[in-house]
């Protein structure tokens, strides 16, 4: 449960101090101030009121903790009005441990008046600072991370993201468990480099680079810029993505394997026939799945949010997902579409996103194999901002046709720098006429040729 997701919270619960305070830590400690002031204020109608000095204190009570309330409930409570530079670590504390230290001198001050000594009060209130900033400081550390809000009150996920990384969909056979060892991970990535070769590149494209040099012969014309190491998820790198069944692996139905093999199959009829990704209609790896998929090369993301719509644009293939937030309603069932229908709602700081009416002739290719949906097939997608440069991207595929049960896959997405470049797809412009009459003309070549043994 988290409290700071509510604005109809009680302020005592909000006071609790902002995007990584300990919420419990903080209402015991207003629970117990609370008590302290009612046991105070009964002591007082014991004794027959308050006068002088003590009456004054008492005042100066009052008055300085309606100020540490609206103080707290303003800079830990309303965090979504203030810039997001300063709401990270004990700088949102600072005003409401100024209240506090001001309070404990006037305390001093007032009900010691024969007795104040300025260098006393001073240390009274280097004490209250430095326990507050302590407290603050600690708990900013430890406590969970909230992200930041829009201007209308939803946590903000939008920016440049990436999937990059060598985590596959499916778990490789050489590692043993969820979890990759040291050497495991070592295996993989010193495998994958001596595969790709000089294909990849880890170093990012500067599009200030001038025009290579004059050679007779390139040796590789193109570079992927690709993240060349497993992902990590609370530290630990991952094997795979898929995190149930605990094997790794999908769990297709005799139908899922079958449309896996149709989809790898080519037919040069006509240009039905060729991959979707070859015409243009969805790009190589399925980036924009959805489940979105990591890809050797423009594994980019911009997410664009609104009250009612939250865009997720795709570098690759300048395809973009749009995600209807509020309403639940799907398009008619008979209706298909390359990325499915997808709608939305919040719970908590987690965008949940459920999509239905894939289009059968679709594949959601990635590293190490991928897998087709059927119409039947629904995908629920969740997208937590776990840190300012992190959001954890969770989904559960299921589809009684091709899978035998739903299974579960985790993927990390980490900030990007950026920018987002524009992906032309015209492969089919050119190749897609020569593939196709290339087939004719081996079909005639083949007719006229004699039969063997004649």
């Amino acid at each position: 449960m988290n409290l700071h997701a509510s604005p109809d919270a009680p302020i005592a619960l909000r006071l609790a101090g902002g995007p990584r305070s300990g919420e419990f830590t903080t209402v015991y400690a207003c629970a117990v101030l609370a008590a302290l002031a009612a046991a105070c204020d009964l002591r007082m109608i014991r004794r027959g009121g308050l006068a002088g000095p003590p009456r004054i204190a008492r005042h100066v009570w009052r008055m300085s903790a309606a100020l540490f309330v609206a103080t707290g409930s303003f800079f830990l409570g309303q965090q979504k009005f203030l810039p997001e530079a300063i709401c990270d670590g004990v700088v949102p504390m600072l005003p409401v441990l100024a209240v506090l230290a001001l309070l404990a001198f006037w305390m001093v001050r007032v009900r010691f008046a024969r007795a104040f000594r300025p260098q006393t009060a001073a240390a009274a209130l280097g004490v209250v600072l430095a326990t507050g900033l302590a407290l603050g400081g600690g708990s900013a550390d430890a406590g969970p991370y909230r992200a930041p809000r829009t201007a209308f009150g939803a946590p903000d996920l939008q920016g440049l993201w990436t999937n990059s990384s060598l985590t596959f969909l499916q778990r490789p056979p050489i590692f043993k468990a969820l979890i990759a060892t040291d050497a495991e991970a070592a295996m993989m990535e010193s495998m994958f480099n001596r595969m790709v070769g000089d294909l990849v590149s880890t170093k990012p494209i500067d599009p200030n680079n001038p025009a290579p040099p004059v050679v007779k012969a390139a040796p590789q014309a193109d570079f992927l810029e690709m993240d060349l190491h497993l992902a990590r998820i609370d530290g630990q790198r991952r094997s795979s993505w898929i995190v149930d069944p605990a094997n790794g692996q999908i769990p297709f139905t005799e139908a899922g394997r079958k449309a896996v093999k149709d989809a790898d199959e080519e037919s040069f009829d006509g240009p039905e026939g060729r991959p979707v990704s070859e015409r243009c209609l969805t790009a190589i790896g399925s980036p924009e799945g959805p489940p979105m998929m990591n890809t050797g090369f423009n594994a980019n993301y911009q997410i664009v949010q609104t009250r009612d719509h939250v865009a997720i644009s795709i570098e690759m293939n300048h395809d973009v997902r749009i995600v209807r937030m509020g309403d639940r309603t799907h398009i008619p069932a008979g209706v298909s579409v390359w990325m499915g229908d997808s709608v939305g709602w919040w719970e908590g700081d987690t965008l949940v996103v459920e999509t239905t009416n894939f289009d059968p002739r679709g594949f959601v290719g990635s590293l190490g194999g991928g897998f087709a949906w059927s119409a039947k097939g629904k995908l629920t997608e969740r997208f937590t901002r776990i840190a300012k440069d992190r959001i954890l991207y969770a989904f559960q595929a299921e589809d009684p046709v091709n899978f035998k049960q739903p299974w579960r896959g985790e993927m990390p997405m980490r900030t990007a720098t950026g920018p987002i470049y524009e992906y032309a797809c015209h492969e089919g412009n050119y190749s897609l006429p020569n593939a196709l009459s290339g087939a004719r003309v081996t079909e005639r070549a083949a007719a006229a040729t004699p039969p063997a043994g004649h």
